[in-house]
């Protein structure tokens, strides 16, 4: 049993915990496990190995399969007869996705829209400034550019 594989199985059983709503978040976790939230973000960048005692709150209070916790074999999840791994809901987090896809493209074309009204009233100064400069510095048939001396 390879120390990094727990570790990975532990920090797969708390996303899971996490995403699933089963806890509010990973500082409860860390309050939880009675561990600081520094030493816990250790342990879930893989800078430390989960102990014995943090598997032993999950195998207890969230129904976590200690076989599977250790070795990989059966379910994650207590009582479950699968011999699958039990991954957070993917329906969810496709949803969610899709959701954020929506409203990247709602955002795309406003911003389309305003790139188009911006360059619409950018032509239109140009257009006036080069008016109004003509305007000024443009002789006229009556008016020569070099007044004749008198």
């Amino acid at each position: 049993m390879s120390k990094n594989i727990v570790n990975q199985r532990f920090i797969e059983v708390i996303n899971f915990l996490i995403l699933e709503k089963k806890v509010p978040s990973k500082s409860f976790l860390a309050e939880k496990f009675g561990i600081t939230a520094s030493k816990f973000s250790e342990i879930l960048k893989e800078r430390m190995n989960v102990g014995v005692d943090l598997l032993s709150v999950l195998i207890d209070d969230y129904e976590i399969n200690a076989e599977w916790l250790l070795t990989g074999k059966g379910s994650m999840l207590k009582g479950e007869v699968k011999n699958e791994v039990v991954t957070p809901n993917n329906d969810k987090y496709i949803a969610m996705l899709e959701k954020n896809n929506a409203l990247l493209e709602e955002n795309k074309a406003l911003l389309q829209e305003k790139v188009a009204k911006l360059e619409s009233e950018i032509q239109a100064l140009k257009s006036a400034q080069s008016k109004s400069v003509n305007k000024y510095t443009q002789p006229t048939q009556s008016q020569p550019l070099i007044q004749p001396r008198r």
